[in-house]
């Protein structure tokens, strides 16, 4: 409930935390008596608010707010977690604000990010992506995809003959 309350945005007391897990691992009854609750609850939680958000937000608030809340979880492993459920705990926010987002993500937001060539939220779906399984893959294969359909736009035109060759290379210089 004291994490949960944390979650939310409430100030609690992590050194009384920080004892009680303490404690639960002296007594080996941590795995039992916490972790596989806690990440049961971890993984509702983050559910949850992955489709929320998702729903909610553009993509780049939607990224900086997984990566906030993935900072949180390791404050959490800091100051008062076991270390034993770093992997676990880290993998469940991953997999359920990331994960199973990842299409949904790049049909929301990639094609405006690279239009735009706002390239701090670019950098930062591209660290988030790589941190879940194929998450890079399915980010190359959208890049191929906008890359094609921008630079069939600029062949096809027949008004834009020519400058094509330098749009072409521009967008080329963009891309790169």
């Amino acid at each position: 409930m004291l994490i949960e309350k944390e979650r939310n945005g409430e100030a609690v007391d992590r050194t009384l935390l920080k004892s009680l897990l303490r404690m639960f691992s002296d007594l080996q009854i941590y795995k039992d008596a916490f972790e596989s609750k806690f990440l049961v609850a971890t993984k509702q939680l983050y559910q949850s608010e992955g489709q929320r958000r998702m729903q909610e937000l553009d993509v780049p608030e939607y990224l900086k707010h997984v990566d906030k809340r993935l900072a949180e979880e390791n404050e959490r492993l800091l100051h008062y977690l076991d270390q034993c459920t770093k992997l676990q705990l880290v993998f469940t926010v991953e997999r359920q604000l990331l994960a199973e987002h990842t299409a949904g993500i790049l049909q929301k937001g990639l094609n405006q990010l690279l239009e735009e060539n706002r390239v701090s939220d670019l950098t930062l779906l591209y660290s988030l992506f790589s941190r879940v399984k194929n998450g890079t893959v399915e980010l190359c294969a959208a890049f191929n995809a906008f890359i094609k359909t921008k630079g069939k736009t600029l062949v096809i035109d027949p008004e834009k003959d020519k400058s094509m060759v330098q749009d072409l290379l521009d967008f080329k210089d963009k891309a790169d």
